[in-house]
Order: C-alpha cells, then structure tokens, then sequence
C-alpha cells in the first residue's frame, strides 16, 4: 500500500485492535510509534514491530494528560523527525454497562478524558507538524456505538459520536493542508474487552452472525493511510458485519 518509509504513531496500542493496527503497519514497513499507559505491553508490542523489520518506538503515554501527549509527539518528531499518521485508538473501555441515572460524575471524568479529550490533545499535538511538512493522515478509532444506541452505555456512544463530528469538523478545516482525517467505527470485535460477554449475546445483532477480527480493523486503518484513500477525507466507515449499515 506503499506506506514503507512512513511514521506512524498509534495510542492504545499495546493489546486488541490497537496491537493490529501497529503490527499491520509494521508489515507495510512503516515506522510505529506505539502508546499505551502500560509500558511493558508496548514493549513486547515493540519487539514484534522490530521482527516485521520495521522500526518500533514504544513510548509510556496517558492520552488524558495533555503533558503526556505533547511528550510523545516531541520524542517521535527527536526520533523520526515526522509524523505521517496518527491512529487515535485509545479509549476506556472497562466501564460498568448501566443506565445514565445510575452512573456517578467520575465515571463520566473517565470517558471524556481518555476517550474524547485524549483524541483532541493528540490532534492538537500533531497537526501542527503535519501542516508545516505539507500532509498527513489522521484516523480516528470510534464505534458503532457513535451509529446505534445503547442505553446502558451512554457515555461512551456520546464521546464517540462526538470524536465522530470532531473529525468531521477538522477534516474540513485541514483539507487545505494535505491532512486527510476519517473514522473507523469498529462492531463487535473479538478483543480481551468482549471476552466477558457471551459469544451469541455479542453476535444476536450483526447480520453477518459472526464476531470480527481485529485486524479487519487494521485493514480498513491500512486502507485509509495509503494512497488508494488519498480523495477521502471526513468519513466514517462502519467494519462491523452490518451492524448500522450507515
């Protein structure tokens, strides 16, 4: 997909769809830059990059913490003096599924800080590197979550939605710059934060009547960094077996 010689950075990278999205682009020959709050994850992510023969940087990042986010960026542009892509995958997905009313304050904190500010912060970070270097691409991790309702996770389905519009918003707005941005709202995929659910419970609304994988998400990021979507900009693609059909 003539990704080879890029620089990619991906948050939340150090297991599931995030781990597929990094080793995909390792396979391309793009240089990862892998973030996750849990260093030793990344590190052995890190090491399988390095036997694709790509060049891995793991880097201990909380993308809630706006200091965290503008250290990385600074040690990527040390590292590889560009950043070509940025995936936004990290969000908080070890939430109680329950209805608003019964949902405290701080549960909130926790999903607008990592799952939308987070994504705001990187961008902010980024994008200015991607302007002076004259393109990018910024992709962006929601859910079909952002597509179809869900009353007892709320919060999570509107911060993704809102990361949704937000891409749309800075799509237009970069446009001008070469900087491509679209979302990838990923379905029920076979991940270690669906392995609590019943396998038919999770499936009961897909008409493909099957879990995905993670790297059918990481085909569609692959997709979306390449060249073959270089007249795309401001999308959201649902990889979800059907599931919204938006």
């Amino acid at each position: 997909m003539k990704l080879e010689g890029k620089v990619a950075i991906v948050t939340g990278a150090s297991r599931g769809i995030g781990k597929a999205i990094a080793l995909g682009f390792a396979q391309e020959g793009t240089d990862v830059v892998i973030c996750s709050r849990h260093l030793p994850d990344v590190e052995r992510v890190a090491e399988e990059v390095r036997a694709s023969g790509a060049r891995a940087f793991p880097i201990k990042t909380d993308v809630s913490r706006e200091e965290d986010v503008n250290e990385m960026v600074k040690k990527t542009i040390d590292e590889f003096g560009k950043i070509d892509i940025l995936v936004n995958n990290a969000a908080c997905v070890g939430f109680e599924f329950k209805y608003f009313q019964q949902t405290e304050v701080a549960e909130w904190d926790a999903q607008i800080n990592v799952t939308f500010k987070g994504v705001l912060y990187c961008c902010k970070a980024v994008i200015p590197y991607m302007i002076d270097q004259g393109g990018g691409r910024i992709i962006n991790i929601t859910s079909e979550g952002a597509k179809v309702r869900n009353s007892k996770s709320s919060i999570y389905n509107a911060c993704k939605a809102a990361v949704a519009m937000f891409s749309q918003c800075i799509a237009d707005g970069l446009a001008r710059y070469g900087i491509l941005v679209n979302c990838v709202a990923p379905g029920t995929i076979e991940t270690q934060a669906s392995s609590s659910f019943t396998r038919e419970k999770l499936i009961a609304n897909v008409p493909l009547h099957r879990m995905g994988e993670p790297k059918d998400i990481a085909n569609m990021v692959l997709f979306l960094a390449s060249d073959k979507a270089k007249y795309i900009t401001g999308q959201h693609f649902s990889v979800s077996g059907g599931m919204s059909m938006l």
